[in-house]
Protein backbone atom coordinates (compact mmCIF):
# COMPACT_ATOMS: atom_id res chain seq x y z
CA UNK A 1 0.00 0.00 0.00
CA UNK A 2 1.10 3.56 -1.16
CA UNK A 3 1.00 5.72 2.14
CA UNK A 4 -0.45 9.38 1.89
CA UNK A 5 2.35 11.89 1.16
CA UNK A 6 3.19 14.19 4.39
CA UNK A 7 5.00 17.36 4.84
CA UNK A 8 8.10 17.81 6.83
CA UNK A 9 5.93 17.58 10.74
CA UNK A 10 5.08 13.82 9.29
CA UNK A 11 1.19 14.49 8.86
CA UNK A 12 -0.93 15.18 6.12
CA UNK A 13 -0.67 18.44 5.16
CA UNK A 14 -3.51 20.28 6.05
CA UNK A 15 -6.15 17.49 6.79
CA UNK A 16 -7.75 18.69 10.14
CA UNK A 17 -8.32 22.60 8.84
CA UNK A 18 -9.47 21.23 6.00
CA UNK A 19 -12.28 18.87 7.65
CA UNK A 20 -13.13 21.26 9.58
CA UNK A 21 -13.33 23.88 7.18
CA UNK A 22 -15.87 21.20 5.26
CA UNK A 23 -17.90 21.00 8.35
CA UNK A 24 -18.22 24.76 8.78
CA UNK A 25 -19.68 24.79 5.11
CA UNK A 26 -22.77 22.76 5.99
CA UNK A 27 -24.51 23.92 9.17
CA UNK A 28 -26.33 20.51 8.70
CA UNK A 29 -23.63 18.24 8.88
CA UNK A 30 -24.04 15.66 11.58
CA UNK A 31 -21.40 14.51 14.03
CA UNK A 32 -20.26 10.81 12.93
CA UNK A 33 -21.36 11.31 9.43
CA UNK A 34 -18.65 12.74 6.25
CA UNK A 35 -18.75 16.34 5.89
CA UNK A 36 -19.32 15.98 2.43
CA UNK A 37 -21.07 12.91 0.44
CA UNK A 38 -22.88 12.29 3.49
CA UNK A 39 -25.85 11.20 1.96
CA UNK A 40 -25.12 7.09 0.47
CA UNK A 41 -25.56 3.42 -0.12
CA UNK A 42 -23.35 0.83 -0.35
CA UNK A 43 -23.78 -2.18 -3.11
CA UNK A 44 -21.23 -5.29 -3.69
CA UNK A 45 -20.27 -7.10 -6.43
CA UNK A 46 -17.39 -8.59 -8.39
CA UNK A 47 -14.49 -6.84 -10.79
CA UNK A 48 -13.81 -9.10 -13.56
CA UNK A 49 -10.42 -7.60 -15.16
CA UNK A 50 -9.89 -7.71 -19.36
CA UNK A 51 -7.00 -9.51 -20.28
CA UNK A 52 -4.84 -6.41 -21.12
CA UNK A 53 -5.13 -5.12 -17.68
CA UNK A 54 -2.43 -7.39 -16.47
CA UNK A 55 -0.17 -6.19 -19.37
CA UNK A 56 -0.35 -2.72 -18.06
CA UNK A 57 -0.26 -3.11 -14.57
CA UNK A 58 1.15 -5.90 -11.73
CA UNK A 59 -1.53 -4.79 -9.70
CA UNK A 60 -3.46 -7.89 -8.12
CA UNK A 61 -7.15 -6.77 -9.09
CA UNK A 62 -6.23 -6.84 -12.23
CA UNK A 63 -4.73 -9.90 -12.84
CA UNK A 64 -6.35 -12.96 -12.53
CA UNK A 65 -9.97 -14.14 -11.49
CA UNK A 66 -12.88 -11.98 -10.64
CA UNK A 67 -12.43 -9.88 -7.00
CA UNK A 68 -14.80 -8.72 -4.55
CA UNK A 69 -16.02 -5.40 -4.39
CA UNK A 70 -17.67 -3.00 -2.00
CA UNK A 71 -18.98 0.56 -3.87
CA UNK A 72 -20.49 3.53 -1.92
CA UNK A 73 -22.53 5.70 -4.06
CA UNK A 74 -22.70 8.92 -2.82
CA UNK A 75 -24.05 12.84 -3.10
CA UNK A 76 -22.09 15.64 -2.93
CA UNK A 77 -23.31 17.32 0.34
CA UNK A 78 -22.64 17.09 4.29
CA UNK A 79 -26.10 17.02 4.94
CA UNK A 80 -27.40 13.94 5.10
CA UNK A 81 -31.32 14.51 4.87
CA UNK A 82 -30.54 16.50 1.06
CA UNK A 83 -32.64 14.40 -0.94
CA UNK A 84 -31.52 12.51 -4.34
CA UNK A 85 -33.03 15.23 -6.86
CA UNK A 86 -31.04 18.14 -5.68
CA UNK A 87 -28.32 18.60 -8.31
CA UNK A 88 -25.17 18.01 -6.97
CA UNK A 89 -21.81 15.74 -7.77
CA UNK A 90 -22.24 12.39 -7.53
CA UNK A 91 -19.72 9.97 -5.82
CA UNK A 92 -18.61 6.54 -6.99
CA UNK A 93 -16.18 5.01 -4.34
CA UNK A 94 -14.90 1.28 -4.83
CA UNK A 95 -13.15 -0.67 -2.48
CA UNK A 96 -11.79 -3.55 -4.32
CA UNK A 97 -10.81 -7.41 -2.71
CA UNK A 98 -12.13 -5.70 0.84
CA UNK A 99 -10.67 -7.06 3.91
CA UNK A 100 -7.55 -8.88 2.34
CA UNK A 101 -3.92 -7.73 2.11
CA UNK A 102 -4.34 -6.22 -1.84
CA UNK A 103 -7.61 -4.10 -0.41
CA UNK A 104 -7.17 -0.80 -2.87
CA UNK A 105 -9.95 1.31 -3.64
CA UNK A 106 -10.64 3.71 -6.74
CA UNK A 107 -12.42 6.97 -5.81
CA UNK A 108 -14.30 8.85 -8.01
CA UNK A 109 -16.68 11.41 -8.84
CA UNK A 110 -19.62 12.62 -11.99
CA UNK A 111 -17.19 15.35 -12.64
CA UNK A 112 -14.30 14.96 -15.15
CA UNK A 113 -12.12 17.65 -13.59
CA UNK A 114 -11.51 18.71 -10.38
CA UNK A 115 -11.88 22.76 -9.40
CA UNK A 116 -8.28 23.44 -8.27
CA UNK A 117 -4.63 22.68 -9.17
CA UNK A 118 -2.81 22.84 -5.65
CA UNK A 119 -3.34 22.82 -2.12
CA UNK A 120 -2.96 26.44 -1.23
CA UNK A 121 -6.68 26.82 -3.68
CA UNK A 122 -8.09 23.62 -2.29
CA UNK A 123 -8.07 25.50 1.28
CA UNK A 124 -9.37 28.80 -0.13
CA UNK A 125 -12.26 26.52 -2.22
CA UNK A 126 -13.16 25.06 0.51
CA UNK A 127 -13.03 28.18 2.31
CA UNK A 128 -15.07 29.75 0.24
CA UNK A 129 -18.07 27.50 -0.18
CA UNK A 130 -20.11 28.31 2.03
CA UNK A 131 -23.89 28.86 2.50
CA UNK A 132 -24.83 32.71 1.98
CA UNK A 133 -27.84 34.13 0.59
CA UNK A 134 -28.11 34.66 -3.47
CA UNK A 135 -27.25 38.07 -4.95
CA UNK A 136 -30.43 39.53 -6.10
CA UNK A 137 -30.34 41.15 -9.29
CA UNK A 138 -31.67 43.62 -11.01
CA UNK A 139 -33.00 44.27 -14.22
CA UNK A 140 -30.49 46.98 -15.06
CA UNK A 141 -27.83 44.44 -14.02
CA UNK A 142 -29.10 42.00 -15.38
CA UNK A 143 -29.44 44.29 -19.14
CA UNK A 144 -26.05 45.10 -18.61
CA UNK A 145 -24.63 41.69 -17.86
CA UNK A 146 -26.21 40.69 -21.32
CA UNK A 147 -25.30 43.86 -23.60
CA UNK A 148 -21.34 43.33 -22.10
CA UNK A 149 -21.96 39.56 -22.42
CA UNK A 150 -20.32 39.08 -19.23
CA UNK A 151 -21.16 35.40 -17.45
CA UNK A 152 -24.32 35.60 -15.85
CA UNK A 153 -24.85 35.11 -12.47
CA UNK A 154 -26.69 31.20 -11.65
CA UNK A 155 -29.84 30.54 -10.56
CA UNK A 156 -29.07 29.23 -6.71
CA UNK A 157 -30.37 25.77 -5.60
CA UNK A 158 -32.06 26.34 -2.52
CA UNK A 159 -32.44 23.81 0.31
CA UNK A 160 -36.18 23.47 1.69
CA UNK A 161 -36.48 25.95 4.02
CA UNK A 162 -33.45 27.89 3.34
CA UNK A 163 -32.47 31.03 2.10
CA UNK A 164 -29.19 30.16 1.53
CA UNK A 165 -27.22 28.52 -1.05
CA UNK A 166 -23.21 27.37 -1.68
CA UNK A 167 -23.90 28.17 -5.34
CA UNK A 168 -23.65 31.93 -5.03
CA UNK A 169 -19.83 30.62 -3.32
CA UNK A 170 -18.65 28.58 -5.93
CA UNK A 171 -19.91 30.77 -8.93
CA UNK A 172 -17.91 33.84 -7.48
CA UNK A 173 -14.53 31.31 -6.53
CA UNK A 174 -14.74 30.53 -10.12
CA UNK A 175 -14.75 33.80 -11.60
CA UNK A 176 -11.66 34.69 -9.30
CA UNK A 177 -10.40 31.27 -10.28
CA UNK A 178 -10.68 30.86 -14.32
CA UNK A 179 -9.30 26.90 -13.77
CA UNK A 180 -12.24 26.42 -11.93
CA UNK A 181 -14.82 27.25 -14.01
CA UNK A 182 -14.82 24.19 -16.56
CA UNK A 183 -15.95 22.46 -13.42
CA UNK A 184 -18.34 25.32 -11.69
CA UNK A 185 -19.69 24.99 -15.68
CA UNK A 186 -20.77 21.02 -15.25
CA UNK A 187 -22.43 22.21 -12.01
CA UNK A 188 -24.24 24.45 -13.67
CA UNK A 189 -25.91 22.03 -15.58
CA UNK A 190 -27.22 20.78 -13.04
CA UNK A 191 -27.70 16.94 -13.91
CA UNK A 192 -29.09 14.70 -11.57
CA UNK A 193 -29.11 10.90 -13.01
CA UNK A 194 -32.02 8.28 -13.61
CA UNK A 195 -30.29 6.00 -11.66
CA UNK A 196 -26.79 6.26 -9.83
CA UNK A 197 -25.73 3.48 -12.64
CA UNK A 198 -26.77 5.64 -15.38
CA UNK A 199 -24.58 7.92 -14.50
CA UNK A 200 -20.45 8.01 -15.19
CA UNK A 201 -17.65 8.56 -13.32
CA UNK A 202 -14.43 9.95 -13.34
CA UNK A 203 -10.96 9.70 -10.92
CA UNK A 204 -9.74 13.41 -12.09
CA UNK A 205 -6.70 12.17 -10.89
CA UNK A 206 -3.06 10.70 -12.36
CA UNK A 207 -1.67 7.55 -11.30
CA UNK A 208 1.05 5.50 -12.53
CA UNK A 209 0.60 2.15 -13.64
CA UNK A 210 4.08 0.07 -13.71
CA UNK A 211 3.81 -2.99 -16.05
CA UNK A 212 5.50 -6.55 -15.43
CA UNK A 213 8.38 -5.26 -17.80
CA UNK A 214 8.74 -2.24 -15.71
CA UNK A 215 7.16 0.59 -18.17
CA UNK A 216 5.62 3.10 -16.70
CA UNK A 217 2.49 4.77 -17.65
CA UNK A 218 0.27 7.71 -16.46
CA UNK A 219 -3.04 7.20 -16.23
CA UNK A 220 -6.61 8.25 -15.25
CA UNK A 221 -9.53 6.19 -14.76
CA UNK A 222 -13.29 6.24 -15.83
CA UNK A 223 -16.14 4.43 -14.98
CA UNK A 224 -18.52 4.13 -18.04
CA UNK A 225 -22.05 2.77 -17.09
CA UNK A 226 -23.42 -0.17 -19.17
CA UNK A 227 -27.13 1.14 -19.13
CA UNK A 228 -25.02 5.03 -20.69
CA UNK A 229 -26.14 8.18 -18.92
CA UNK A 230 -29.06 8.99 -18.76
CA UNK A 231 -30.97 11.93 -16.90
CA UNK A 232 -33.94 11.24 -14.21
CA UNK A 233 -37.27 13.13 -15.13
CA UNK A 234 -37.90 16.79 -14.05
CA UNK A 235 -40.37 15.82 -11.75
CA UNK A 236 -38.70 13.55 -9.73
CA UNK A 237 -38.30 14.03 -6.18
CA UNK A 238 -37.24 12.24 -3.09
CA UNK A 239 -34.80 9.83 -2.53
CA UNK A 240 -35.52 7.46 -5.44
CA UNK A 241 -31.48 6.79 -6.39
CA UNK A 242 -31.02 5.47 -3.20
CA UNK A 243 -33.98 3.75 -2.78
CA UNK A 244 -33.79 2.68 -6.52
CA UNK A 245 -30.93 1.19 -6.38
CA UNK A 246 -31.87 -2.34 -5.53
CA UNK A 247 -34.37 -2.79 -8.42
CA UNK A 248 -31.33 -1.75 -10.87
CA UNK A 249 -29.46 -4.77 -9.31
CA UNK A 250 -32.17 -7.25 -9.64
CA UNK A 251 -32.99 -6.56 -12.72
CA UNK A 252 -29.20 -6.70 -13.91
CA UNK A 253 -28.66 -3.22 -14.98
CA UNK A 254 -25.69 -1.98 -12.57
CA UNK A 255 -22.95 -2.44 -14.41
CA UNK A 256 -19.75 -0.48 -15.37
CA UNK A 257 -17.14 -0.45 -17.44
CA UNK A 258 -13.51 0.42 -16.25
CA UNK A 259 -10.93 2.13 -18.75
CA UNK A 260 -7.82 3.72 -18.24
CA UNK A 261 -6.80 6.72 -20.50
CA UNK A 262 -3.15 6.65 -21.07
CA UNK A 263 -1.08 10.42 -20.87
CA UNK A 264 0.99 11.77 -23.83
CA UNK A 265 4.14 14.21 -24.05
CA UNK A 266 2.92 17.41 -22.64
CA UNK A 267 -0.19 15.75 -20.68
CA UNK A 268 -0.26 17.33 -17.24
CA UNK A 269 -0.24 14.77 -14.18
CA UNK A 270 -0.26 17.16 -11.74
CA UNK A 271 -3.09 19.53 -12.44
CA UNK A 272 -6.80 18.32 -12.06
CA UNK A 273 -8.31 21.21 -13.37
CA UNK A 274 -7.08 19.82 -16.82
CA UNK A 275 -9.00 17.27 -18.60
CA UNK A 276 -6.28 15.15 -21.52
CA UNK A 277 -7.64 15.84 -25.20
CA UNK A 278 -10.23 12.78 -25.70
CA UNK A 279 -7.73 11.55 -28.50
CA UNK A 280 -6.10 9.84 -26.23
CA UNK A 281 -6.10 6.16 -25.35
CA UNK A 282 -8.96 4.69 -23.60
CA UNK A 283 -8.23 1.02 -22.82
CA UNK A 284 -10.59 -1.06 -21.42
CA UNK A 285 -9.20 -2.48 -17.98
CA UNK A 286 -12.32 -4.71 -16.52
CA UNK A 287 -16.45 -4.74 -15.91
CA UNK A 288 -17.86 -4.02 -12.76
CA UNK A 289 -21.31 -6.08 -12.21
CA UNK A 290 -23.29 -5.00 -8.82
CA UNK A 291 -24.97 -8.21 -7.26
CA UNK A 292 -26.18 -7.59 -3.83
CA UNK A 293 -26.97 -4.25 -0.84
CA UNK A 294 -25.65 -5.44 2.07
CA UNK A 295 -28.52 -4.45 4.75
CA UNK A 296 -25.93 -3.41 7.57
CA UNK A 297 -25.55 -0.19 5.38
CA UNK A 298 -24.16 1.57 8.36
CA UNK A 299 -21.37 -1.44 8.73
CA UNK A 300 -20.94 -2.05 5.01
CA UNK A 301 -20.64 1.26 3.63
CA UNK A 302 -21.06 4.18 6.27
CA UNK A 303 -18.30 3.42 8.56
CA UNK A 304 -16.22 2.01 5.61
CA UNK A 305 -13.05 4.09 4.63
CA UNK A 306 -12.45 4.52 1.36
CA UNK A 307 -9.40 6.58 0.38
CA UNK A 308 -7.84 7.50 -3.06
CA UNK A 309 -4.60 7.33 -2.04
CA UNK A 310 -5.06 3.81 -0.51
CA UNK A 311 -3.11 1.70 -3.43
CA UNK A 312 -1.17 -1.62 -4.10
CA UNK A 313 1.59 -2.19 -6.09
CA UNK A 314 1.56 -1.71 -9.63
CA UNK A 315 -0.79 1.72 -9.46
CA UNK A 316 1.33 4.78 -7.52
CA UNK A 317 0.43 8.40 -7.10
CA UNK A 318 1.37 11.09 -10.01
CA UNK A 319 3.05 14.48 -8.80
CA UNK A 320 -0.79 15.82 -8.10
CA UNK A 321 -0.42 17.57 -4.79
CA UNK A 322 -4.11 17.78 -4.32
CA UNK A 323 -4.24 13.72 -4.50
CA UNK A 324 -2.06 13.56 -1.65
CA UNK A 325 -4.01 16.15 0.88
CA UNK A 326 -7.34 14.83 -0.01
CA UNK A 327 -5.55 11.38 1.28
CA UNK A 328 -4.96 13.48 4.48
CA UNK A 329 -8.44 14.66 4.68
CA UNK A 330 -10.51 10.97 4.04
CA UNK A 331 -8.17 10.13 6.84
CA UNK A 332 -9.08 12.72 9.10
CA UNK A 333 -12.44 12.48 8.34
CA UNK A 334 -12.54 8.31 8.73
CA UNK A 335 -10.76 8.49 12.06
CA UNK A 336 -13.48 11.31 13.21
CA UNK A 337 -15.92 9.13 12.16
CA UNK A 338 -15.02 6.10 13.87
CA UNK A 339 -14.12 7.77 17.10
CA UNK A 340 -18.16 8.67 17.27
CA UNK A 341 -18.95 5.00 15.99
CA UNK A 342 -17.13 3.47 19.19
CA UNK A 343 -18.13 6.23 22.07
CA UNK A 344 -22.05 5.23 20.53
CA UNK A 345 -21.04 1.37 20.83
CA UNK A 346 -19.51 2.05 24.73
CA UNK A 347 -22.70 4.05 25.48
CA UNK A 348 -24.98 1.65 24.05
CA UNK A 349 -22.92 -1.10 26.04
CA UNK A 350 -23.45 0.46 29.39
Amino acid sequence: MVPVQANQNGEAPDADELVDALIKACPAYRPGTRPIHAPGIAATGWFSATPVASSLTIAPHFAGPPVAVTVRFSNGTGDGCDPDSTPVVRGMAVKFQPGTDDETDLVAMSLPMFFVEDVPQFREFVAAAIAVAPKLRTRWQLLREKLRLDTPYPSPTLAPGSETSTDQAVFDFAVAHPKACPAVAYLGGKFVPESYTTCAYHAVHAFTLTAPDGTERSVRFHWEPVEGVRSAAPTVTGNFLRGGLQDWITNGRAEFVLRAQVAEQGDSTADPTRPWPSRRPRVVLGHLRLTDIPKDQFHGGELLDFNPTRLVRGIGMSDDPTLAVRGGVYRQSFDRRRVVAEGADKTAAH
